[in-house]
């Protein structure tokens, strides 16, 4: 007998994909999509440091987190268009048993 995924696990699968769809795969993106990649990687510190010092040499709290929630979001993004073009990764969700 064929086990049935959670509704929890089909829908976190169907967001995977549509994020796909929507940003591209890895070495598969129209023109467009690595433009808005560049964008999104350049706008999230994926390759620098999240940390800004100001003028008077303090590091900005608040900034370092609003920085930190942009490359969080930037990496959810990316993990999610792994998991979508990856099928043999694991997807995971949390399903609680009642």
């Amino acid at each position: 007998m064929a086990e049935t995924k959670p509704d929890a696990l089909l829908e976190v699968e169907r967001m995977n994909r549509a994020y796909a769809a929507v940003f591209g795969e890895e070495g598969r993106r129209t023109t467009m999509q690595e433009a808005v990649w560049a964008d999104l990687a350049m706008g999230s510190f994926e390759y620098k440091s999240m940390v800004q010092v100001t003028a008077d040499g303090v590091i900005d709290p608040l900034r370092l987190a609003w920085n930190d929630g942009r490359r969080s979001m930037f990496l959810y993004i990316r993990e999610s268009i792994r998991r979508a073009t990856s099928p043999s990764q694991p997807n995971t969700v949390t399903v609680k048993k009642e």
